[in-house]
């Protein structure tokens, strides 16, 4: 029972780890709006760095009072753990600036899906230093990555639907649970007719005779020209 209650602790920080770490892209992205990528990951860093000082001068103090104060930085020096932690430390070093610097010229989806390549790369990894991982955990990396492809990657351009065409939902699923989202603005040629919730970057234009059933939502502007819009049960 100790062993089950001490994985489900140990998945659930691993969640609240990942939700974290997810949600900064976002934050990483805004903040090239203010200061440069450098000056954003030391002081990124910094803060991380102070915040952990406190948590290592009482891990250090534990370790003194358990093993004795002398033995301690001997066994850490000798250990080689230094030298690990400086390898670490600048390959991490690297990494993180070479995805700031690359953020300025993309979006926050697309950072993060190519920083959680490392799903299939860690895999990868292992065949490289003579480990064979199972089945289960290749299946789980790549439902991993084509997830996150889903939900981060967007093609970039306009919706055009063309005269009297019709975009219909089928199989038993509803409007209100079809989510459609474009990266530009959208058209709707006349007489045609869509269906589901409609979100446009930029604008969203009907024009005469066009029909929606759902909802339509833009940053700038939705023109309806003798168009209807059936509300969503």
């Amino acid at each position: 029972m100790r062993d089950r209650t001490d994985i489900l602790q140990a998945d659930g920080l691993l969640l609240l780890t990942s939700l974290i770490w997810g949600l900064n892209f976002v934050a990483q992205r805004s903040g090239m709006a203010v200061i440069g990528p450098f000056a954003f990951t030391a002081a990124r860093f910094g803060l991380g760095a102070a915040s952990l000082l406190p948590l290592l001068v009482l891990s250090r103090r534990r370790e003194a009072r358990r093993e004795g104060a002398a033995s301690v930085p001997g066994q850490l020096a000798r250990s080689g753990k230094v030298l690990w932690a400086g390898l670490t430390g600048t390959v991490l070093f690297i990494a993180t600036n070479l995805q700031q610097v690359g953020m300025v010229s993309t979006t926050a989806g697309n950072a993060g899906f190519i920083t959680c390549l490392y799903v299939v790369l860690v895999p990868l990894f292992g065949l490289a230093t003579g480990r064979t991982p199972g089945l289960r955990i290749w299946a789980g990396a790549l439902l991993a990555v084509a997830g996150l492809g889903v939900l981060t990657l967007r093609a970039a351009g306009n919706l055009n639907i063309a005269n009297a065409k019709k975009v219909l939902v089928s199989g038993g699923a509803q409007p209100r649970n079809i989510f459609w989202q474009v990266a530009g603005q959208a058209t709707f040629g006349t007489t045609s007719h869509f269906e589901g919730i409609l979100l446009s970057k930029t604008a969203i234009h009907m024009n005469t005779g066009a029909t929606m059933r759902g909802r339509l939502f833009a940053q700038t502007a939705v023109t309806l020209q003798k168009s209807t819009i059936n509300r969503l049960l």
